[in-house]
This record gives C-alpha cells, sequence and structure tokens, in this order.
C-alpha cells in the first residue's frame, strides 16, 4: 500500500508501529509502557496498541487519531481458584498473558494485512507467542525487554542453600523448572529480534552471554 509519510519533529519520517506487551499504568515497568507510548506520539509516530487485560483498567492514554487500542485476554482476575496461593497467581498469570498475547498477535496480523506497519515494537517480554512463525509478512521486530529469566535462574541455583531453609522442595522444583523452560524459550526467540534494546550496558552484556545475541 502506498501512503505519504509525514515527518516527526526530530526530522525523520514518521512510522506506523504496532506496540505489543505490557500494558501503560502508573508505575513500575507499566510506567515505562506508558511514558514511551506517550513520547512516540509526541515524536509524530503512529501507534496501535495490542494489550493484554481489561480496558477499564488502563490509565489515560492521550487522546489522539495517533494511537488505537485493542485489548484481549482479560479474563483472570485475583482472588479466584487459580490465584489465591502466590504460586497459582504466577503460573497461571504466565499462561494468561500467554494466552492474551497470542490473541494479539492474530489481531495485530490482521491490522497489517489491512494498513501494513513499520515495525513491530513487543514490549517487556522477549518471547514471542507467535509472532515468529510470521516472520516473512512481518517488518522488523524491536524487542525491549524487561526481564532476563536466564539471570534469574543462575541466581536461583545460587540460592540453594538459603531456599531449602525457607520453602518447600515441591515449590522449589517448579519454579526451577519454570524458569528453565523460559529460558530456553527466551534463548530462542530473541534471535527472532531485528534489534533488541537495552535497559543498561550490563543488561546488554549479560543478554548478549546469555542468549547469544551478536553486539
Amino acid at each position: 500500500e502506498a501512503r505519504t509519510r509525514g515527518s516527526t519533529r526530530d526530522g525523520v519520517d514518521s512510522m506506523r508501529i504496532a506496540w505489543i506487551g505490557a500494558s501503560p499504568s502508573e508505575g513500575g515497568v507499566g510506567g515505562v509502557a506508558y511514558a514511551l507510548i506517550t513520547e512516540m506520539i509526541v515524536r509524530g509516530h503512529e501507534i496501535d496498541c495490542f494489550l493484554a487485560g481489561d480496558p477499564r483498567m488502563l490509565p489515560a492514554l492521550p487522546a489522539t487519531p495517533a494511537l488505537r487500542v485493542f485489548t484481549a485476554g482479560d479474563w483472570w482476575k485475583w482472588d479466584r481458584w487459580y490465584s489465591r496461593s502466590r504460586l497459582g497467581a504466577f503460573a497461571t498469570g504466565l499462561i494468561s498473558r500467554g494466552i492474551a498475547q497470542s490473541q494479539m498477535t492474530r489481531l495485530l496480523l490482521s491490522q497489517h494485512r489491512w494498513r501494513p506497519y513499520d515495525i513491530v515494537y513487543q514490549f517487556s517480554n522477549i518471547e514471542m507467542f507467535g509472532l515468529q512463525k510470521h516472520l516473512s509478512e512481518l517488518p522488523p521486530i524491536v524487542v525491549h525487554p524487561e526481564t532476563h529469566i536466564a539471570g534469574e535462574l543462575r541466581w536461583f541455583m545460587r540460592e540453594a542453600e538459603l531456599r531449602r531453609r525457607c520453602e518447600p522442595r515441591w515449590r522449589s522444583a517448579a519454579v526451577r523448572c519454570m524458569l528453565e523452560i523460559r529460558c530456553r524459550r527466551q534463548r530462542r526467540d530473541a534471535a527472532y529480534a531485528s534489534l533488541v534494546v537495552c535497559i543498561s550496558e550490563s543488561f546488554r552484556s549479560e543478554l548478549i552471554r546469555d542468549y547469544r545475541l551478536h553486539a
């Protein structure tokens, strides 16, 4: 599809961006998401956000034609049978986000076929949940991770003696299994990204070492 590009305030071409990943909120990782989305809009880019969760829980985003929001996967709730324990909430929360991201991937693909994106910006997660199957029809994927599971697994193993005194063996085994599965998944999916944005130099070094990325 041919389209006329505008220019951002920096004098570069404006882009049509598909944002997928963590939802904006008032603080933490969500606060970073909010700041990035609003700054991209201020700089003249057009953004479609594909977000997991209840749309009523999202903070007020800029009211502008340059921003559209699509949501999926709002079935997960606190204080249900699956989320009353810490381990249950963590495990089912991961499953819920994985299902939601797969749904959002399908939405993203349908919008891209209708009006193509210039880049896909995946924030917070390295795991792609379906995007890797469509690399040939998608634009470059930029991954901006806020988690590094290989590093978490490394410190989890170093704390084995302390863990034996603090928690039952079944819980340690369950957490180790989950971390190992996610570590393998992140190592595989990181290779599909065209660009990885790192939050610090040390974080960059860890990703290069653990996931065999190229500097």
